[in-house]
């Protein structure tokens, strides 16, 4: 009895939503650096000093953004330049308007602040990455769809507004939300 109540429980075997959202955001770090890749124009994107400028942004778990940065640095390049990632709050991301930015990802979900996120991107023309379900649909340009394999999963829309294009490999390769 005590076995059935165990099997029947939907936590008991199960990832917590804490670890599922862990291992998306895990999943998704690995992607950003191929999202980035897929986009012919990234050599023009790069900084004053030649680096790509990328952004982990999150709201309030600065240690896990800084965490997340580091790791992401330790690649040191992409494409043949160098990296600079920095751990952004959400409520910063305006500092940032006249720096060329690369790259943003987000670290945890930016609830009502996406739209101004989302717009942020926008205006800059910079790749905007979410590893939570439902951003994409939202207007995020880049995520993850988990299946029965890991893809990336675009937003054409948002990739049109952002006037960003991708390889045709890369397009190929992932899946769309039209």
């Amino acid at each position: 009895m005590i076995f059935a109540t165990l099997l029947l429980n939907p936590l008991f075997g199960l990832p917590f939503a804490g670890e599922q959202e862990d291992r998306r955001l895990s999943v998704a770090l690995k992607l950003f650096p191929s999202f980035l890749s897929a986009d012919p124009q990234l050599a023009h994107k790069k900084n004053a000093k030649g680096q790509l400028h990328l952004l982990i942004l999150y709201s309030n778990r600065l240690n896990q953004a800084m965490d997340l940065a580091k790791g992401l640095q330790s690649r040191e390049k992409l494409r043949g330049l160098p990296l600079l990632v920095e751990a952004v709050a959400l409520s910063d991301i305006p500092l940032y308007e006249d720096q060329q930015i690369a790259g943003m990802f987000l670290s945890q979900p930016a609830d009502e602040a996406l739209p101004g996120v989302i717009e942020a991107a926008r205006q800059h023309g910079v790749m905007l990455v979410s590893p939570f379900q439902g951003d994409v649909e939202a207007g995020v340009a880049g995520g993850i769809s988990i299946t029965d394999r890991v893809l990336p999963y675009l937003n054409m829309a948002a990739l049109r507004a952002c006037q960003i294009e991708l390889k045709p490999f890369f397009l190929r390769v992932a899946k769309r939300y039209e």
